[in-house]
């Protein structure tokens, strides 16, 4: 409601001085602004025409050309997060683990509160061996998505393997596998309760 009434406000006064002359100082900017935002529209729009290109070629199965595609879009927009995760993950199959994870990197930082650049990141630090960084990602990707079955997996999966936060692994085991349906899954997540069960009764 103060919100309303001072928009209001701000409405009536600005009414009331459109007749000064020192108004006439805000065409040159407003003109400015308009042609500003013109470019910013176009820009974009370049971009996604790149972007759709690039997924056409990936659809045919031109990863190179793909490639080249998502990179002059990100080139034509910087904020293009869809054609940086797109890159990534182009990258990523590629073996170009550097550039993958600078695209995820660069995504993330683009869409804060999207999980998937987190996951992407932990899921090429753990197939390098670095599970303290892997694990990071993770837990940042399952605070923004908590309900994320592949996250919790992933992230137990890493717990395990750099031997720490073994509890929040198995709870996280426990609660994935209410929700898993993949067979090849399922009997894994069945492997690290039984063993983790084990491990408990012995240290009894």
């Amino acid at each position: 409601m103060i919100s309303r009434r001072i928009c209001v406000i701000l409405c009536v006064v600005c009414a009331s001085l459109i007749p000064c002359s020192c108004q006439r100082g805000r065409s040159p900017a407003l003109k400015a602004y308009n042609a500003a935002l013109s470019a910013r529209n176009e820009t974009q729009a370049k971009s996604m025409q790149l972007y759709q290109e690039g997924m056409k070629a990936h659809s045919e199965s031109k990863a190179e050309e793909a490639i080249q595609y998502m990179r002059e879009a990100v080139e034509a927009d910087s904020q293009n997060a869809q054609a940086w995760m797109t890159l990534g993950v182009l990258e990523y199959k590629r073996g170009n683990v550097f550039e993958a994870a600078r695209a995820f990197h660069r995504t993330g930082r683009i869409a804060p509160t999207r999980y998937e650049p987190h996951f992407n990141l932990g899921t090429i630090f753990e197939a390098v061996g670095y599970y303290e960084q892997a694990i990071e990602e993770y837990e940042i990707a399952l605070k923004l998505s908590p309900n994320e079955v592949e996250v919790m997996e992933n992230l137990a999966r890493c717990y395990f393997r750099n031997d720490t936060n073994l509890e929040k692994a198995r709870k996280l085991v426990r609660c994935a596998l209410r929700h898993e349906l993949r067979p090849e899954w399922q009997r894994w997540l069945e492997m690290r309760i039984d063993k983790t069960s084990l491990m408990g009764k012995e240290s009894n």
